[in-house]
């Protein structure tokens, strides 16, 4: 990620962590990886509680909006 990178966590009750960078391109980093469709179904499946975050990020990663501080 270039500079200006945010990273935010969130945790689910069973110990589950999902980290998320977001560039100031909008581009997403889950868990250290490039926010493809692939890669969201992956943690989606991987962290069924996490799944809302992931679409989330995914749907907002390329229009620039939904990012919250």
């Amino acid at each position: 990620m270039e500079d200006g990178a945010e990273t935010k966590y969130h945790f689910t009750p069973d110990g589950k962590v999902l980290s998320v960078a977001v560039g100031k391109s909008w581009q997403a980093l889950a868990n250290g990886e490039r926010l493809t469709p692939s890669v969201a179904e992956r943690l989606r499946r991987e962290m069924p509680l996490l799944a809302p975050m992931v679409t989330f990020y995914e749907n907002n990663q390329g229009s620039g909006t939904g990012r919250s501080r």
